[in-house]
């Protein structure tokens, strides 16, 4: 036992059936007989090794079974195999980081505690994060300025319905920006992020969602270095996007340089000045429903910019006066392509 002498039993097998001799007598090649060696649950031992002269070796003191009571074992030293053929073996630490969570660093989403420090000490662990079902408080940006997460993958457990409740909610309650990159000014590019199954709520008048680069700079040729960078490849999948509605200056989406976004058929948008708003972007596609805002969807050319967008929504709805000309579709840009929306303009719009 552990701190005395006393002889405690150790078993053959996890049954416990069986004890070892003790002491025990290790083969020519120092394993324990029968290869295994099993402790009694919530008992704590005390080994002493000796060499075949009986000579002490050392003594180790406090040792528990991995699965004692109240013991923790570091996950990084127990190993996991899944067991088919071709399997490689890794630790049970590396298998569970494959999912990160936010919720593994502090997230409650429980919509009063303000996630925002949790959220950001994830995405700084991890690129692809899980938002398991909640409504999770962000009273500052996630993101404020810097360049884009290259590869950043977010999914949540679903969208919740018009009521909010019942699915993963991201909701802004600060006056900015939530999701602001701004590349540095240049030629190059990056990109591939994807935004799966959430609703993204702001609650201030003057707040938008997500900002890709700053429509203040006017786009112009690459070779300059005199405007942000481009943006490629991003993606949102399965999401609503509620604007706070009355009197709104914000926008859901507005990007610069942005290429090749898509927002899929089941992506919703209401409540915004603006639901997408593309300055100098070229090869987007936009699929979607769009009502209640003061223009569903904005386009427009910069320079050599603003070509080639694919508009594919399933509905351009209504529109609200949120202090400029409403609009059903604004198009300002170059070759672009309108198949098949259900079009509704009210009174006060343009289609």
């Amino acid at each position: 036992a552990a701190g005395t002498t006393t002889p405690l039993a150790t078993y053959t097998s996890s049954s416990g059936a069986t004890p070892h001799t003790n002491p025990i007598v290790l083969d020519s090649s120092g394993r324990v007989p029968g290869g295994e060696l099993w402790l009694t649950n919530s008992t704590v031992y005390k080994f002493a090794l000796y060499d075949s002269t009986n000579v002490l070796i050392g003594t180790y003191d406090n040792i528990t079974g991995i699965n004692a009571s109240g013991q923790q074992t570091d996950a990084a030293l127990v190993t996991y195999n899944e067991g088919g053929a071709g399997a490689v073996t890794t630790t049970v630490r590396a298998k569970l980081q494959e999912t990160v969570s936010v919720m593994d660093f502090g997230a409650t989403g429980n919509g009063v505690t303000d996630d925002t420090a949790a959220i950001q000490a994830a995405a700084t662990a991890s690129k692809r994060l899980y938002f398991p079902a909640g409504t999770y408080l962000c009273n500052s940006a996630l993101f404020n300025g810097v360049p884009v997460s290259q590869g950043l993958y977010w999914y949540g457990e679903k969208r919740g319905g018009l009521d909010q409740v019942d699915g993963t909610v991201i909701k802004y309650t600060g006056s900015a920006i939530c999701f602001k990159f701004q590349q540095a000014n240049g030629s190059s590019d990056n990109g591939a992020m994807v935004f799966e199954n959430f609703t993204f709520e702001a609650t201030s008048a003057t707040a938008g969602m997500f900002q890709f680069n700053d429509p203040a700079l006017t786009p112009v040729p690459t070779d300059t270095g005199t405007t942000p960078a481009f943006i490629r490849e991003v993606r949102f999948n399965g999401c609503s996007f509620w604007g706070a509605g009355s009197a709104t200056q914000g926008d859901a989406i507005k990007g610069v340089k942005l290429f090749e976004l898509v927002v899929d058929e089941s992506c919703q948008f209401r409540g915004w000045r603006r639901g997408i708003w593309l300055y100098g972007c070229d090869n987007n596609t936009l699929s979607g429903r769009y009502s209640g805002n003061g223009r569903n969807i904005q386009i427009e050319s910069a320079g050599t910019f603003g070509n080639d967008n694919l508009i594919t929504a399933r509905f351009l709805g209504y529109v609200s006066n949120f202090g400029e000309a409403s609009y059903c579709f604004y198009d300002a840009g170059n070759h672009t392509t309108i198949i098949g929306p259900d079009l509704e303009p009210s009174n006060s719009a343009t289609a």
